[in-house]
C-alpha cells in the first residue's frame, strides 16, 4: 500500500515536470522567458520548446501586424483647431521583443510611447506650418508630409531606445482634416453615445488649469493623500491632477507621471492668444525641441498614473470640446525641454552685444539675459548662470 502510494506521488510529479517543462508557440508569436521573474534576453520563436519547470514562465506575445489608430488635434498656422484621425499598420521584429519589454515595457506601451507619440508630434509640427485652407486644399500633400514625419520620428525613437528596426510599419493612414465646428459636433455626439445626460450639460465655465508642477522627486512617492485638496467645484480634471505643497518646476516631476497636452505651436504668442479666447487661464505653456525646430506646448495638468490621466482628459470642460488631448508621458516632455534648453544655450550670444546705459537700470539689471518671448525660470538652460543673494529655510 505504501508503495503506492509513494509510486502514485512519484507519477504526479512526473506529470507536473512534462506540463510545465515545455511549451509550444504558435506562428506569428513569440515566447517571452522570466526566469524566477527575471526577463531573459533570448525569445522562443514558433514551434516546441522545453523550459525549466517552475523556473521559468513564458509569456506569449503576439508580433503580427496590428493596426493602431490615434486622435490628434492641432493648431493651424492661422490658429483654427483641427483634428485627424490617423491609423498605423505595424508589425514586431520577434527577435526583438526582449529588448522591447526590458526598455518600453509590452506591446501597449510601445504604441503609446511610438506610434501614439509620432503621430501627435507629426500632426501637431506640419499643421503648424499651414493654414486651415491649405489643410483643406492640400489635403494629399499634407498627408504625405505627415506620414514621411511620422515614419522619420519612429525610426529616430527606436533607435534612441535601441530598438533600431524592431518595428516594422505597414500602411499609414490619414484621414480628412476636420475643422473646429465639425469636432465640437462630434465631441457632443459622442459624449451623448456615452451619456445622455452629459451631453445635455454644457456649462460655460473659466476654466483655471494647475500648473504643471510636481514636488522633487523624493517626495513624488509619498502619499497621495498628503497633496492639497481641490477646491469644492473644481473641474474633474483639475480636481485629479497632482497638486504639490509647494510649486516646483515641471522638470522635477517623475518621469513615471503624465501630462495633458492639448496643443503645439512654434510661437508661444498663439498659445497665449488661444487661451484667452477660450477663456482658459494658469495652463503652462512648455517650450520644446521637434527636429531642430522650437515648439511651445499647452499642457492642461499632470498625474500620477495613466488611468487619472486617461480619466481626466475624458472630463475637459466644453471650451475644449473640440480638442483631442494627448496623454503623454512627463519623461517625454522633458528630454523634448532639454534639447530646446540645450539649443537654446548653444544659440545665445556669447556676450550681450547692447551697450550699457549709464542713465538706465542698474548694471547688473542691464546685463541679465532678457529673452524675447516670455519665459519662467525653470525653463532657462541649465547652463546658464544665477546669481544667489541669500537663502532662508520659510
Amino acid at each position: 500500500m505504501k508503495s503506492l502510494v509513494v509510486g502514485g506521488i512519484v507519477g504526479l510529479v512526473a506529470l507536473a515536470l512534462i506540463l510545465d517543462g515545455s511549451k509550444t508557440i504558435s506562428s506569428g508569436h513569440v515566447g517571452v522567458v522570466h526566469r524566477l521573474g527575471a526577463l531573459k534576453e533570448r525569445h522562443l520563436g514558433d514551434g516546441f520548446h522545453l523550459k525549466l519547470p517552475f523556473v521559468d514562465t513564458v509569456e506569449v506575445v503576439d508580433i503580427g501586424s496590428r493596426r493602431a489608430e490615434t486622435k490628434a488635434s492641432a493648431l493651424s498656422k492661422d490658429m483654427k483647431v483641427i483634428g485627424v484621425r490617423v491609423s498605423v499598420d505595424y508589425s514586431l521584429a520577434g527577435e526583438a521583443v526582449p529588448t522591447i519589454y526590458r526598455n518600453l515595457g509590452r506591446r501597449e506601451a510601445l504604441e503609446r510611447a511610438v506610434i501614439d507619440q509620432g503621430v501627435q508630434e507629426s500632426v501637431q509640427s506640419i499643421a503648424a506650418h499651414h493654414t486651415a485652407e491649405q489643410l483643406i486644399v492640400q489635403r494629399d500633400e499634407v498627408k504625405e508630409k505627415i506620414q514621411s514625419a511620422f515614419a522619420a520620428y519612429v525610426e529616430a525613437a527606436l533607435e534612441q531606445e535601441g530598438l533600431f528596426g524592431a518595428v516594422q510599419l505597414g500602411d499609414v493612414k490619414v484621414g480628412d482634416f476636420e475643422l473646429s465646428g465639425e469636432l465640437v459636433k462630434r465631441a457632443i455626439e459622442e459624449r451623448a453615445r456615452v451619456s445622455p445626460a452629459a451631453a445635455e450639460e454644457q456649462p460655460r465655465q473659466t476654466v483655471a488649469a494647475p500648473e504643471p508642477s510636481a514636488a522633487p522627486q523624493g517626495a513624488a512617492n509619498a502619499a497621495r493623500e498628503t497633496e492639497p485638496k481641490a477646491a469644492p467645484g473644481t473641474p474633474l480634471y483639475r480636481s485629479l491632477a497632482h497638486r504639490p505643497d509647494r510649486r516646483t518646476a515641471l522638470q522635477d516631476l517623475p518621469p513615471r507621471f503624465y501630462a495633458l497636452q492639448l496643443l503645439a505651436a512654434p510661437d508661444v504668442q498663439d498659445l497665449h492668444r488661444f487661451t484667452a479666447e477660450r477663456r482658459l487661464s494658469n495652463m503652462a505653456k512648455v517650450p520644446i525641441d521637434r527636429n531642430g525646430e522650437r515648439f511651445h506646448v499647452l499642457i492642461a495638468g499632470t498625474y500620477r498614473d495613466l488611468a487619472t490621466a486617461k480619466r481626466a482628459a475624458a472630463a475637459l470642460p466644453a471650451e475644449l470640446a473640440d480638442i483631442k488631448p494627448w496623454v503623454r508621458s512627463v519623461g517625454s516632455l522633458q528630454r523634448a525641454m532639454r534639447l530646446a534648453a540645450g539649443r537654446e544655450a548653444t544659440s545665445a550670444p556669447a556676450a550681450d552685444p547692447r551697450p550699457v546705459d549709464s542713465a538706465g537700470p542698474p548694471l547688473y539689471r542691464q546685463l541679465s539675459y532678457r529673452p524675447d518671448t516670455r519665459m519662467g525660470f525653470e525653463d532657462l538652460p541649465p547652463s546658464f548662470y544665477a546669481l544667489q543673494l541669500l537663502a532662508a529655510s520659510r
